[in-house]
C-alpha cells in the first residue's frame, strides 16, 4: 500500500505503521516543513529506519499532480497545528481530492472534542468528499507506556459501505476533555526538577552569560570555542537548575527548543499500530 505522510515528525508514525502484521507499506512521499523533524527523517533514513523517499516542506504547497494514482492511504498527525486551522484543512482537502487515496487515517489532540464547531467542520468537510469518518480515542498508557498521552484517531474510508460517523466506544469522549486539559497525561510527566550541587557552577555559567546574554551564531567558531572552554559544564551534566539559561541553549544543543516541540507531539508507533488495527483492519478496500 503506497502511502503519503503529512507531517509525520521524526517519523513515528510511520513506524507504526510498519509494526501492522500482514501489511506492507511503502512510504513514497512526506512532507514536513518542520526544520528539526525534516533532519530527523533523513538521518532515518540514513541509518535504515525508514524508506529513502523525497520530502517535500510545506502542505499548502505540495504537488500532488506527479502522485497521482500512486497513493493509497494518507496519513496524517495534526497535533502541535490542529485541522481547525481552516488554512491547513482546505490544503489537506484538496490533497484528498487530487489523490483519490482508499483510506487515511489522522492523528489530533482529543481537545479538538471541545471546539465542537471546528470538529462538525472537520468532519463535514471529509463526508462531503464522499468519505466515512470514524473516530477512536487511544492513550498510551493503556498500551502499557509510563506517560499518558491520549490521542484521537480520526480514519477516513470511501464511502462505499456504510458506518456512522461516531464510533460508539467514542461516544462520551467530549465529557472525559475537561478544560482543555488532559489530566491522564500531566499524571504520567516527570515531576519538577529539584536543584542539585553547589552555586559555583551557576556562578561560572553566569559570567559566561555576561558575555554571551545569547548564543553566538552557529559559524562564530571562535566565540563557540570561548563558551565551551570557558564553561566545560555546559554538558549533559549541567546542573539541572542551569538548565535553559543559556536562551535557547542547553546541554550543549542548540536545537533544543525546536527538538522539545517535536518530542512533544511526536507520533507513538505503537498506538498508529493500535489505531490502524482498530479502524481498518479486517475491512476490505
Amino acid at each position: 500500500m503506497n502511502v503519503l505522510a503529512l507531517r509525520p515528525g521524526s517519523g513515528g508514525s510511520l513506524l507504526g505503521l510498519g509494526l501492522v502484521a500482514d501489511q506492507t507499506f511503502r512510504p513514497v512521499c512526506i512532507v514536513e516543513e518542520r526544520a528539526y523533524a525534516v533532519a530527523t527523517l533523513i538521518k532515518n533514513m540514513e541509518s535504515g529506519y525508514l524508506s529513502e523517499v523525497p520530502v517535500w516542506d510545506q502542505i499548502e504547497t505540495f504537488n500532488s499532480i506527479p502522485w497521482s494514482q500512486q497513493v493509497d492511504f494518507i496519513i496524517g498527525t495534526f497535533v502541535d497545528r490542529g485541522l481547525e486551522d481552516t488554512t491547513l484543512l482546505e490544503s489537506v482537502a484538496g490533497i484528498l481530492k487530487q489523490l483519490q487515496p482508499e483510506r487515511a487515517l489522522f492523528e489530533m489532540r482529543s481537545e479538538v472534542l471541545k471546539q465542537r464547531e471546528s470538529f462538525i467542520r472537520i468532519c463535514s468537510q471529509f463526508q462531503s468528499m464522499d468519505f466515512q469518518v470514524e473516530i477512536e480515542e487511544i492513550s498510551a498508557r493503556e498500551l502499557g507506556f509510563t506517560h499518558g498521552r491520549r490521542r484521537l484517531f480520526m480514519a477516513l474510508t470511501r464511502n462505499t459501505q456504510g458506518k456512522p460517523v461516531a464510533n460508539p466506544r467514542t461516544q462520551g469522549l467530549e465529557r472525559s476533555v475537561r478544560n482543555g486539559e488532559n489530566h491522564e497525561e500531566n499524571e504520567g510527566r516527570e515531576s519538577t526538577r529539584q536543584p542539585t550541587d553547589s552555586q559555583q557552577d551557576l556562578g561560572r555559567i553566569e559570567g559566561i552569560l555576561q558575555r554571551f546574554p545569547h548564543p553566538p551564531p552557529p559559524r562564530d567558531s571562535e566565540a563557540w570555542t570561548e563558551v565551551l572552554e570557558s564553561t566545560p559544564h555546559l554538558s549533559a551534566s549541567l546542573p539541572k537548575q542551569a538548565d535553559g539559561q543559556f536562551r535557547g541553549v542547553a546541554n550543549g544543543f542548540s536545537n533544543r527548543l525546536d527538538r522539545l516541540w517535536i518530542l512533544g507531539g511526536d507520533s507513538v508507533p505503537l498506538m498508529w499500530k493500535t489505531a490502524y488495527e482498530t479502524l481498518f483492519l479486517n475491512k476490505p478496500l
